[in-house]
């Protein structure tokens, strides 16, 4: 047994739809009188016609609000794991990218499956605060894997890849 499903009527094109969110956007609870091809319809119009307006709203917008957010990035950024999470991306992307000065990671993996697997294995197998440190693979031809990763200073990294050579 179907029921009955409420139809709606659209304001302004005064075609009939079911009276759901598919259809019609909320407003304080309840659907909105246009539906949602009539609302963009319109939003578009007014962003046609008021071109310098809009921007000028989207750059206020933008000063007001992007502060805010590189600070909290930044503050993210100095936890351990904020940093942790930066030297992740920084590893996968070099794996997945093998082009230009990274020949050397051709066929070089992450064999940490998530970032929550490196976190630990940093923080709590290597017990190691590795703000201010490098990351570097113990042996250069082996995977970013657990046992063949430590955290060095600028200048300890440097000092192991002129030995390597």
């Amino acid at each position: 047994m179907m029921r009955n499903m409420r139809n709606k009527t659209c304001t302004k094109c005064k075609k009939k739809f079911p009276a759901t969110v598919e259809y019609f956007y909320r407003d304080c609870g309840k659907l909105r009188a246009e539906c949602k091809q009539c609302v963009k319809l319109r939003k578009n119009r007014y962003v046609s016609k008021n071109r310098e307006k809009v921007r000028e709203q989207y750059r206020n917008y933008y000063r007001r609000h992007h502060r805010e957010q590189l600070k909290r990035k930044f503050d993210e950024y100095r936890t351990v794991r904020g940093f942790l999470i930066s030297i992740y991306a920084g590893i996968n992307s070099r794996c997945r990218n093998p082009v230009g000065r990274n020949k050397c990671y051709k066929g070089i993996r992450c064999k940490f499956t998530t970032l929550g697997e490196f976190v630990y294995y940093v923080v709590d197998v290597l017990g190691v605060d590795p703000r201010g440190l490098q990351i570097h693979r113990v042996d250069s031809k082996q995977h970013y894997e657990p046992g063949n990763i430590e955290f060095l200073t600028p200048l300890q990294h440097v000092h192991k890849h002129r030995s390597e050579k």
